[in-house]
């Protein structure tokens, strides 16, 4: 079953691959102003870095972790470590509040929290109730343009 998933999921992912909106710009300003930009994702590494070549995006990455390229995966530590090139001959900052760890669900800000990072929520509506008991976002963003906004202010 998991053959013929990931079958049909190659031949259709970058068919319907669209950019959510701001992003492009988002990534394109922070690269611009030397930040250094990582990302940490459940999805099969492979297929990761192949829409980031698609969308021009892999220019601004230092490093993509996708599923199964790190010890461990999201939510763990090491995930977080292996975007931010630990163990290589550049690595990048580490893990520490000094790091945005951007996302949109609760395995994201537990990946935050395990890896000592800020915990950035983006998405329409606030975080609900106890949703994030183990992992309390830092920040609440609705869009990107909010978290872009933000940026520049600070």
């Amino acid at each position: 079953a998991e053959q013929v998933f990931y079958r049909a999921f190659s031949d259709l992912h970058l068919k319907h691959l669209a950019p959510l909106p701001g992003s492009s710009e988002l990534l394109g300003e922070l690269a611009e102003a030397g930040y250094y930009l990582g990302v940490v994702s459940n999805k099969r590494g492979n297929f990761l870095r192949l829409e980031a070549e698609r969308l021009g995006w892999h220019r601004h990455f230092h490093q993509l972790a996708g599923a199964g390229d790190a010890a461990r995966d999201k939510p763990c530590r090491e995930h977080v470590d292996h975007a931010l090139g630990i163990g290589t001959a550049n690595p990048g900052p580490v893990a520490g509040p000094d790091v945005w760890f951007v996302g949109d669900a609760d395995i994201d800000m537990l990946c935050a929290h395990n890896a000592g990072c800020r915990a950035i929520l983006v998405r329409a509506q606030p975080p609900a109730g106890d949703e994030f008991a183990a992992a309390i976002p830092d920040l609440h963003f609705p869009d990107l343009g909010s978290l872009a906004a933000h940026l520049r202010q600070t």
